[in-house]
């Protein structure tokens, strides 16, 4: 077995096993913190759908754990991947996104940064679709 303690300037007694691998306690921690951070998003984006009125909206993964689930369900033909993270590879969060999106939903990547307000992003095609049909329906309607 390597010795990841060379590695790290953490001595040699701040690693743990996870496992059967040996890891620097630095490391367990960034994880731990980076997974509640993603919980805590999952929930913030829970609570925007439902102060929008998106009452039923709740988070996936917390019920069945199983991968390929939306991060939160309740929004009717949209997979939303939730991603609460400083730096984000949209590319990546987009195809997991697709990837996992069951036939006939329309996938998102919702996300935010600290202190600044919740982004979606969607494929374009699908941006489209729903533009033209708000558009026919509100632009020119009165209220």
């Amino acid at each position: 077995m390597h010795n990841i303690s060379i590695l790290t300037d953490l001595p040699s007694d701040r690693h743990i096993y996870v496992g059967s691998i040996f890891v620097s306690e630095s490391w367990w921690i960034v994880s731990v913190n980076s997974r509640a951070k993603g919980c805590r998003g999952e929930r913030m984006f829970r609570d925007l759908c439902r102060k929008h009125g998106y009452t039923e909206v709740r988070r996936g993964q917390q019920y069945c754990g199983a991968s390929g689930d939306a991060d939160v369900i309740g929004l009717p033909c949209i997979h939303v991947e939730v991603k609460f993270v400083e730096k984000l590879n949209l590319r990546n969060a987009m195809d997991q996104s697709i990837r996992d999106k069951r036939e006939g939903e329309i996938p998102i990547v919702a996300h935010k940064i600290s202190r600044k307000p919740w982004l979606i992003t969607m494929l374009a095609d699908d941006w489209f679709t729903l533009y033209k049909f708000w558009n026919e329906n509100k632009v020119g309607k009165k209220q």
